[in-house]
């Protein structure tokens, strides 16, 4: 496998989508604490006041999938964090890890936003709000993460066929 390291763009993307992801998970498992307007910690979440006119999940505390999802954020930020602090660039794993994290940040977030679609029977879960406004704070926001979890997936992917298939010339 080859010795050459991550991108730093991909290691920067990785320091701070693990950083909004905490942030985001321990929003969701310290709720209702969370909570704004009166939670005990609702001072250090207050950008979820607007968040909240939006998405009716993330606002309901029995919600399961929005806890489930939760528990992957946090195993999607403990092999980022590895990525950003541990990997060694002597061995393919940092660029293997890559690639499964980033497949598994894309497809939890397509099947999180699916869920507000008539696909699913969910587009009534997206309040009432006018189109700028979810635009603004429901779709710009999660789609960051598809996309640049696509791009990493696509970056990582081309390296590691590049890897095997020139290992694969090497040992004909």
């Amino acid at each position: 496998m080859s010795t050459e390291s991550l991108p730093s763009w991909i290691k920067i993307w990785f320091f701070l989508s693990s950083a909004i992801c905490s942030w985001d998970a321990s929003f969701i498992l310290l709720r209702p604490h969370s909570m704004p307007p009166d939670g005990k910690y609702s001072h250090f979440y207050s950008p979820y006041t607007l968040y909240l006119t939006v998405d009716d999940k993330y606002g309901d505390l029995t919600d399961p999938f929005v806890i489930g999802q939760t528990w992957c954020n946090v195993a999607e930020i403990a092999m980022m964090l590895w990525i950003v602090f541990c990997s060694s660039s002597s061995n393919g794993k940092g660029w293997i890890i890559s690639l499964v994290v980033s497949t598994m940040t894309f497809w939890k977030t397509v099947v999180y936003m699916i869920q507000y679609t008539d696909l699913c029977h969910g587009a009534h879960l997206l309040k009432n709000a006018d189109f700028a406004t979810t635009l603004k704070l429901f779709y710009i926001p999660n789609g960051t993460w598809i996309v640049m979890s696509a791009f990493v997936m696509i970056a990582t992917w081309n390296h590691l066929a590049s890897a095997l298939s020139t290992g694969k010339n090497k040992s004909e």
